[in-house]
């Protein structure tokens, strides 16, 4: 009983699985060219980074926020409490 499940289920897996990778290919190698002009098409495209701001300074003229190069926030907890 449980092995008739167990083989429908690893056939679904097998099919699915197997369509993923005929899709993969497909795009990789088949459609390359395609695929490549339609990339080519959006990253050319206009990029606008916004320039960097002066600091944020606190009434007595401590800096709130500072520029620092990086994607990441950091915050003084003494400050606030």
């Amino acid at each position: 009983m449980y092995e008739t499940r167990v083989a429908r289920v690893f056939t679904v897996f097998a099919v699915c699985l197997a369509g993923l990778t005929l899709r993969a290919f497909t795009l990789q190698v088949a459609d390359r060219e395609r695929v490549l002009a339609a990339h080519d098409k959006r990253v050319h495209g206009q990029f606008v980074l916004a320039p960097r701001r002066g600091e944020i300074q606190w009434a007595g003229g401590e800096p709130m926020a500072w520029n620092d190069p990086g994607f990441s926030i950091e915050i003084d907890l003494d400050k606030f409490f």
